[in-house]
């Protein structure tokens, strides 16, 4: 039985849901990360990742663009799992890189990204 708290079971399947999503669209091509400080049950890492969209995405057709997007990740572990995980990038700079996201003043779109 599960003591995590209902919506931490629903962010958790969202979670799953979106990044099979992204690794069915986008093929990874490199994947680096590195440690920047670690306590013991706490760790900041920088990463950085280069894929090609070679699946659809939101609606949007293969377009076969590279993109790279950088970030930091901060993971939370009990034991040896994840038990919470943060990170912050670029994520519309990314969706402008593979051309799925334009800049219209105050607001971008990208579509079907952020449904």
């Amino acid at each position: 039985m599960s003591t995590a708290a209902p919506g931490a079971v629903r962010r958790m399947v969202t979670y799953k849901e979106t990044m099979r999503r992204f690794s069915e669209s986008f093929r990874l091509l490199d994947f680096s990360w590195e440690p920047v400080a670690e306590t013991n049950d706490t760790g900041v890492y920088a990463w950085q990742l280069r894929v090609r969209m070679d699946g659809p995405f939101g609606g949007t057709p293969p377009t076969g663009r590279e993109a790279t997007a950088s970030g930091v990740a901060i993971l939370r572990f009990e034991g040896d799992k994840i038990a919470e995980h943060r990170s912050v990038w670029d994520t519309l700079g990314f969706f402008q890189r593979l051309g799925l996201a334009q800049w219209r003043g105050a607001e971008a779109e990208a579509p079907g990204a952020f449904a």
